[in-house]
């Protein structure tokens, strides 16, 4: 798991995307985003 999470960190650290999101074939999806990490979005810093 902390391997997934610093593939994450260093894709938002990289790139200015808002996040990623996966989706199953039954229709359930998942949305990481940015802000999840603590990173800026659309000039919005999320609050600790």
């Amino acid at each position: 798991m902390k391997k997934m999470k610093t593939l994450f960190k260093r894709q938002f650290e990289n790139h200015y995307i808002e996040g990623t999101v996966f989706y199953r074939d039954n229709g359930e999806m998942c949305k990481i985003k940015r802000s999840n990490f603590g990173f800026e979005w659309n000039r919005k810093k999320k609050s600790k």
